[in-house]
């Protein structure tokens, strides 16, 4: 995984499954896991500005100005979203991974200009409440028609916020049966992530949780691999080639894999999947389970007999080969 939010909700997600992974690999070792310490807010503090100001003194024109209304939204969201709350420390872990991503991509090619919005509401109702705190992304950039991108994904945000806060209202503004509580109330959290396949192509990740009673959150994610030329969203078809069968051969691999990495039983946590996270050298397989995130990476290379040629995807990775000196 590389380029991570200004939201927080992708630390959570990787913390809780970094954690079920030290508990298997270390429970036999109590020290080796109290040593995994995360950064405390004053160190992400420091780190945080320093980058910032790296970043700042090595862009100019649009991209600079981009950064800094970039930093004002997360610094304001931060604010409104975890005034008084101790899980402020995943906001700070988040901006942090997402500046130094930046800051990695810089050389690639055109600055994506993909800057950070929410919709942050806290609604009370009569028997409960409704918090939300959807992220979403935007292309601050006039270079292309970004439109409709930007409404998708701005509509699409808009509409989740509105169909819980319906279904909470429907909920909380009537007093339950005698004898009968409620939940203490609805949320939705959504985050993003980046990821640079190729100069000209991003991916665009959400992640969702949506908690409406009971011991847990529902999670899903989706994955949407964008064409930076033409401003539009990749189909899988583009990727892979036709002919192929390359649900079942990436299957295959994907499942050999996972028995490589996780013991048998996480496969039996799985809820939903899989979803294809399209990075720099690989292609990210990822999976929501009841214990967090599991995912399976898969270079390339053990997949470019899937992939089409004439396709956005085997375009850039075609052009990488041809200048491996190139980012």
């Amino acid at each position: 995984m590389v380029h991570r939010s200004c939201s927080p909700y992708y630390s959570v997600r990787k913390l809780i499954a970094l954690s079920c992974v030290l508990a298997l690999v270390l429970g036999m070792n109590p020290s080796l896991a109290k040593a995994w310490k995360p950064q405390t807010i004053p160190q992400l503090k420091r780190n945080i500005g320093h980058l910032y100001h790296a970043l700042l003194a090595q862009l100019r024109g649009p991209a600079r100005a981009q950064l800094m209304r970039d930093e004002a939204r997360w610094a304001t969201y931060r604010q409104r979203e975890y005034r008084g709350s101790p899980n402020v420390l995943n906001s700070y872990a988040a901006r942090l991974q997402r500046l130094q991503e930046l800051e990695r991509q810089r050389p690639m090619g055109p600055w994506p200009f993909v800057g950070g919005y929410a919709i942050i509401e806290h609604k009370k109702f009569r028997y409960g409440e409704a918090r939300d705190a959807a992220h979403y992304p935007q292309f601050d950039s006039h270079e292309a028609d970004t439109i409709s991108t930007n409404h998708f994904f701005a509509k699409s945000a808009a509409q989740r916020v509105r169909s819980l806060n319906f279904e909470a209202a429907g909920l909380f503004n009537t007093p339950p049966p005698h004898g009968e509580f409620y939940p203490p109330g609805y949320a939705y959290d959504q985050s993003f992530d980046l990821y640079r396949p190729g100069p000209y192509l991003l991916d665009i990740v959400l992640f969702r949780s949506r908690y409406t009673g009971g011991a847990q959150a529902m999670r899903s994610g989706a994955s949407y691999l964008i064409d930076l030329h033409t401003d539009g969203i990749v189909p899988l078809a583009k990727v892979f080639a036709a002919n192929v069968h390359w649900h079942r051969r990436l299957r295959a691999v994907v499942h050999a894999d996972f028995a490589k990495q996780w013991p048998k039983s996480m496969w039996n946590t799985v809820e939903s999947g899989p979803m294809y996270i399209f990075e720099a050298h690989m292609l990210d397989v990822g999976y929501t389970a009841s214990v967090g995130a599991v995912d399976v990476t898969v270079p390339y290379s053990q997949i470019k007999s899937l992939l089409r040629a004439d396709g956005p995807l085997g375009q850039a990775l075609r052009q990488a080969r041809r200048d491996p000196g190139k980012p």
